[in-house]
């Protein structure tokens, strides 16, 4: 049996994604190992990203939080190419095209920290009303109860322009209530926030985050893969890492064949 579960029905996903902004794909990780291989990889990513954020003075709202897991093991590449390949038929239709990955963090969240995740606070800076920018997936590597902190989702606000108060986000959020493996999709302009964890065990999820091509990426995921990975890889994946949205730096990349162009024609808007 396959580490990863087939979703045959991808138009509920697109409609509750359109009308409520968000939507749970339960337990599409079926492995158990692979969960705890992902886990545990991204505990030692964790310390060395602390490491860099504690020697550049940044360290004090950044505790529990991982960032561009792309390029420093290899498991996070194979997640992502079995997330993207089962469900690239929903995104393109989310973003009427194609798409690239944006960012690809981690998360820890232990009794008593906050980070700038537990504020309100939605991914895209600005509001885009009806055009579909970005969209965050987060892939949970433990439970997620309302008591370890599940994430709170406030319905329908991806059509709110305004941050709503304190008091309307929590009385009308739901929880992202779900079993490890399962993988909670949301439209970035939703308003969300990091619950509170109050049991004595962490609760651990990556997060990648997808954009339209002509956003600049958060990262430089081609050169963190290698030219040669990419090269191996499949053509959706080179898609997805950027590879058909690459910025020329002379003359020579820049006027080649169609075919060998770093900006593919079919990555505009």
């Amino acid at each position: 049996m396959s580490k990863f579960q087939n979703y045959k029905n991808k138009e509920n996903f697109s409609k509750e994604l359109k009308e409520n902004g968000w939507f749970i794909a339960h337990e599409f990780i079926q492995d158990d190992n692979f969960i705890s291989k992902v886990k545990s990889t991204l505990e030692e990513c964790s310390k060395n990203c602390r490491q860099i954020q504690i020697k550049n003075g940044i360290g004090n709202n950044n505790e529990g939080t991982t960032h561009h897991l792309i390029g420093q093991d290899k498991i996070f590449l194979e997640l992502l190419n079995y997330l993207t390949l089962e469900f690239n038929e929903f995104f393109e239709d989310f973003f009427s095209g194609k798409y690239i990955l944006n960012a690809f963090g981690g998360n820890f969240l232990d009794k008593g920290i906050k980070s700038y995740a537990s504020e309100i606070h939605r991914d895209v800076r600005t509001f885009t009303s009806d055009v579909n920018l970005m969209i965050n997936t987060l892939v949970m590597l433990d439970d997620f109860t309302e008591d370890n902190g599940a994430t709170y989702l406030l319905s329908k606000s991806h059509f709110q322009k305004n941050k709503p108060s304190k008091d309307d986000f929590y009385k009308n959020a739901s929880r992202a209530v779900a079993k490890k493996g399962s993988v909670v999709f949301w439209h970035s302009n939703l308003w969300h926030a990091a619950g509170e964890n109050k049991t004595d065990k962490e609760r651990t999820s990556v997060t990648p985050m997808f954009t339209k091509p002509f956003l600049k990426q958060q990262f430089n995921y081609v050169d963190a893969v290698g030219i040669d990975n990419i090269l191996q890889s499949d053509e959706k994946l080179q898609q997805v890492l950027g590879y058909f949205s690459r910025v020329p730096s002379t003359l020579d990349e820049w006027y080649q064949p169609k075919e060998k162009r770093f900006y593919r024609p079919n990555q505009e808007l």
